[in-house]
């Protein structure tokens, strides 16, 4: 499957304004002294198109209910040293452990049944600065 370029702020044929995100948005520590962080999927391959797109849906709710927020997603605008052009989503929850029962949730947890192979990627969670 080749992926089409999107963002949430347009597409790679419209004409738009982006703004540029190096995995983590500028940082300071919320009421309760927690640090944000970001959680970063990578894809490697998205063979089933189907399988994702349930996946999508599922995973989104999971991330909603858990306080995060996509800032970007989409295939990179520019790559670097090495970079590859494939699939990233960059998500920003307000600390390291909301990340982390996100990911650990059943909701998630549904949502990962539901990709079943249908993709192959890496995600990490990173705080940020």
């Amino acid at each position: 499957m080749a992926w089409k370029a999107q963002s949430s702020l347009g597409s790679a044929s419209t004409p738009t304004k982006h703004r540029a995100f190096l995995f983590c948005t500028p940082t300071f520590k919320t009421e309760d002294d927690h640090e944000q962080s970001s959680l970063i999927a990578h894809y490697q391959s998205a063979p089933d198109a189907d399988k994702l797109a349930a996946y999508a849906e599922i995973a989104g709710l999971a991330v909603r209910a858990a306080g995060g927020r996509v800032i970007s997603r989409g295939i990179p605008l520019q790559t670097y040293e090495n970079g590859i052009a494939q699939r990233v989503i960059v998500i920003e929850f307000d600390s390291i452990e909301a990340a982390r029962q996100m990911h650990d949730s059943e909701d998630y947890q549904r949502a990962l049944a539901a990709l079943d192979g249908g993709a192959e990627r890496d995600i990490r969670i990173v705080e940020c600065l």
